[in-house]
């Protein structure tokens, strides 16, 4: 046997060396532990930014495309009837009412619960006199939390509070209901209130008017104009309902006299005919297809205007200097207020009717159907004209006008309200459709400056695109009117006197937005006069949110013959999805992926949208 204390030492030896290579791949150990957990620290980082990054582009892009969306067919489908169409009510301050409305279901489709709610009107968010601590904010009333089959009744009652002090006079409210942002089809109704008048206009026991006088202090020499006092009347429309009006100005056929049961009960039916209305929640034509439009009887878009072959406008010539553009803002009987940070002339047509309104000067404007009168309050002085009104600042392009009374606010920020506008405006009614508009007139970038569908995040060379095929839009609109003989109006609103409205042919906002998106006004200047023509021919250049990884042709969508510059080109950028808008021409999307990822110029996109084009300068 050998000897133990040698063993003991070999075994101690052993056992030594076994602890200390225990120890050393413990720390080996612990150190490639803290190294792994370092790289998967770092690595849950840059995964965290990377998905954080996307979300923001995805959540840029999103908002680019909400942005950018046209209306739906969905939302212009949705109709309805209301009972009563008009309430009138006497209030005063610190006192509360309730009203009581119907809604009748008459689109094909349900509506929705929980998505369609009762708000103020005409225009979307509009800050109302009368708004009720009960409501849900500022503008919305109330949403309907069950589903409304077709031809269903729902009854909706609520309160609303009786206007403030200073208020005194008969106002106007009105409500509507909303689904996806767009007022249903019939649904509105109105409620007159006599407030804070120790002697109301509404007297339930007499048919006597009573008659309010504002007696003019100065007259004018103008041979096209007269003034005389503006008279408060209460009279009794074709439902037999008392209304407060400036000789007609809230609504035409008013009479002195409550009409017989028989025309009562025979506007009632005229009425429930109607199946869709010309309020402003009409659809944005060019967005339907063929078969859509179709059924969409209100678009103004005709079959000559989306079928025009070849479809270009005859362009051979460079203008001499930037063009004037009109633009429909918005069309309301109501009476409204301007004024303007800088003086200003008032034109009856092409005749000075008051001349140097000092700047900060509040003018009250209206129009009286029943006399076919303009008439505008400026200091207590009346004017009256039977023609249309144009203010011109004496500034140029460098004055601003403002309609206070004009609610247009943005709808991601209801504290915003985008009511001010350069150069002229022009107060005019429309016989053919019996509205009555107010018109933008300002050089054509100045209104593309104006422009919001985009933000002003995008980068500068998107915003290029955009602002070009914006550009080529509206000329492709303004050329279309010289040559069918219009100086003041496309082919498309000849009937309303202006070449694109702000709402449906492209999203117009004015100075307000002008100020907010600095970055597209440089884009604007940048390009400035570039438009896309085929073949040295200006060329329509149609436009959408977004694509499901393909274009569509002119032929596809509308019919009428194919466009050569219209036809279907991949986008990979959007493959995988939802279509968003009519899908014919350029994805938004797309032409900004284009961009930011595949580093593209403004001129790429564009010709690679538009099949075949060149970019050439009109001015």
């Amino acid at each position: 046997m050998d000897d133990p204390t040698k063993l003991y030492a070999a075994y101690l030896n052993y056992y030594q060396l076994t602890q200390r290579r225990r120890v050393v791949a413990k720390k080996q150990e612990h150190f490639l532990s803290v190294v792994f957990s370092i790289a998967v620290a770092v690595l849950a980082v840059l995964f965290s930014a990377q998905i954080l990054n996307s979300w923001r582009f995805k959540a840029d892009a999103k908002d680019l495309v909400g942005q950018l969306l046209l209306p739906t067919a969905l939302a212009a489908d949705l109709s309805a009837t209301v009972e009563p169409y008009t309430t009138n009510l006497i209030m005063n301050a610190g006192q509360e009412a309730t009203i009581n409305l119907t809604f009748i279901n008459n689109s094909q489709i349900s509506w929705p619960a929980g998505q369609v709610s009762l708000e103020t009107g005409p225009f979307l968010k509009t800050f109302s006199k009368v708004e009720h601590k009960s409501w849900q904010s500022f503008f919305k009333v109330t949403t309907l939390t069950k589903e409304i089959k077709p031809k269903e009744k729902i009854s909706v009652s609520f309160k609303i509070a009786g206007p403030e002090a200073s208020i005194v006079g008969v106002i106007q409210e009105n409500f509507q209901l909303v689904y996806n942002q767009q007022p249903i089809k019939g649904s509105l109704a109105r409620v007159f209130i006599d407030a804070n008048q120790s002697k109301p206009t509404f007297i339930q026991s007499s048919n006597n008017s009573t008659i309010n006088t504002i007696k003019p202090t100065k007259t004018t020499a103008n041979a096209t104009t007269s003034t005389k006092a503006v008279e408060y009347i209460t009279g009794y429309n074709k439902l037999g309902e008392k209304v407060q009006v400036i000789k007609g100005q809230y609504v035409p056929g008013i009479s002195l006299t409550k009409p017989s049961d028989a025309a009562i009960a025979t506007e009632r039916a005229r009425l429930a005919a109607i199946k869709s209305s010309s309020t402003s929640d009409q659809a944005f034509c060019i967005a339907l297809s063929a078969s859509e439009r179709a059924n969409q009887p209100q678009c103004q878009t005709n079959n000559s205007e989306a079928q025009t072959d070849p479809g270009i406008v005859e362009y051979s010539r460079k203008l001499a200097e930037e063009p004037l553009i009109r633009v429909g803002l918005f069309s309301s009987d109501q009476l409204q207020r301007i004024t303007s940070d800088q003086p200003f002339d008032i034109y009856a047509a092409n005749n000075l009717l008051v001349g140097s309104v000092p700047a900060n000067t509040v003018v009250l404007v209206y129009y009286i159907r029943s006399t076919k009168q303009y008439g505008v309050i400026v200091n207590d002085n009346v004017y009256q004209t039977l023609n249309y009104l144009r203010f011109v600042s004496q500034a140029n392009n460098d004055g601003v006008f403002q309609l206070p009374d004009y609610r247009n606010n943005p709808n991601w920020n209801a504290n915003l309200n985008d009511n001010k506008f350069r150069r002229v405006m022009e107060y005019r009614y429309a016989a053919e459709t019996d509205k009555i508009w107010w018109i933008n007139e300002l050089p054509i970038d100045s209104y593309l400056k104006g422009l919001a569908e985009t933000s002003n995040a995008s980068p500068l060379e998107f915003q290029k695109v955009l602002a070009t095929a914006a550009r080529t839009y509206v000329l492709y609109h303004y050329y279309r009117g010289l040559d069918s003989g219009l100086t003041e109006a496309s082919t498309k609103h000849a009937s309303e006197y202006f070449h694109v409205d702000a709402t449906y042919d492209q999203v117009y906002r004015g100075y307000n937005s002008e100020i907010r998106m600095p970055r597209l006004a440089q884009a604007v200047q940048e390009t400035r006069g570039m438009i896309v023509t085929y073949n040295h021919e200006l060329a329509i250049t149609p436009y959408f949110s977004r694509s499901d990884g393909r274009t569509r042709s002119w032929n596809e969508v509308w019919g009428g013959g194919e466009k050569p510059w219209l036809v279907s080109v991949p986008v990979p950028e959007d493959k995988g999805q939802t279509l968003f808008g009519h899908g014919v021409g350029m994805s938004a999307q797309g032409a900004l992926l284009m961009v930011v990822d595949g580093g593209k110029s403004w001129v790429d996109v564009l010709k690679y949208f538009y099949t075949g084009t060149s970019l050439e300068r009109a001015y």
